[in-house]
């Protein structure tokens, strides 16, 4: 029987791809990832990754299931690979995907070896996508209910790796998912979920999370348009992001959009009455 571990966080994807891969005749381990350090790691809130109500969700539904659950450590390489990485980004005027990074470093990176660690063979989450295998490789690929597709979350998970890796929820919908955990009696089977930054807590976004890590990267500065002309102020570089529209504060005849963030100082702003002058002037590309 082939050992696998499944990444429960506590959602309802994860819980049921838990209970299809039991089903399917795999020896079954539950694993919730700690990724926050003890004094932080009780936060409420639901898009926390390890509040206690996600700790519980995992360990209630691995129970239904009938399988063990463990909690595994990795707080500090969260801090390093996914919140280190999200506070340089902005620093650098870049607006980063830390989900991404998540993914590749942590789900498919650490926690792989610790599954490893359990005589699993293989890791899965409740990721909606597919793996196919050609020849000797194997090659990530869209989940078939489109909706709900996330394959361009795991892109940067190694290739070499992707044999090692299910995706039970891959030929499912959400709407089966949820019928799914609803006829097995799970308690997370309607589960509010979230796409919002998973250590933002409820009360704040990410610019108060960047403020409560001292960035300094909310001082005001110009904004130019393409020219070099300054058409207002802005509130920091880390509220923008390159083709942003909405929120900037600058009214005008046409529409206006970031095409350039200069990390010291400025946000540039472009008048988009002509992509092709903005192209021919050899501006950044959206």
């Amino acid at each position: 029987m082939t050992r696998i571990v499944v990444a429960m966080s506590g959602g309802v994807d994860s819980s049921v791809a838990a209970l299809e891969l039991k089903e399917k005749g795999f020896d079954v381990i539950g694993i919730t990832m700690k990724t926050w350090p003890k004094e932080e790691c009780g936060t409420q809130g639901d898009k926390m990754c390890c509040s206690l109500e996600s700790v519980q969700y995992a360990r209630s539904a691995a129970e239904d299931i009938g399988i063990p659950h463990y909690v595994v450590d990795l707080s500090k390489e969260f801090q390093q690979e996914v919140t280190g990485y999200f506070i340089e980004e902005y620093k650098k005027g870049r607006t980063p995907n830390p989900c991404v990074y998540c993914n590749s470093r942590l789900k498919f990176g650490y926690l792989l070896d610790k599954a490893r660690q359990f005589g699993a063979e293989k890791i899965a989450t409740g990721h909606y996508a597919n793996i196919i295998k050609r020849g000797n490789g194997f090659f990530l690929s869209e989940g078939h209910d489109k909706k709900k597709d996330q394959s361009y979350f795991l892109y940067d998970i190694p290739r070499e790796k992707l044999a090692f890796v299910e995706f039970p929820l891959g030929t499912f919908t959400k709407t089966e998912v949820r019928e799914k955990a609803a006829l097995k009696g799970l308690m997370n089977a309607g589960r509010k979920e979230s796409q919002d930054v998973c250590f933002v807590d409820s009360g704040g976004d990410y610019r108060q999370y960047l403020e409560k890590k001292g960035v300094t990267i909310f001082n005001e500065g110009d904004v130019l348009d393409v020219s070099g002309k300054v058409i207002g102020r802005h509130k920091g570089i880390a509220a923008y992001t390159v083709g942003q529209r909405k929120g900037l504060g600058i009214a005008g005849k046409e529409p206006v959009y970031v095409i350039k963030i200069d990390a010291p100082a400025l946000v540039n702003i472009v008048n988009f009455g002509s992509l092709k002058r903005v192209f021919d002037r050899g501006l950044t590309r959206l």
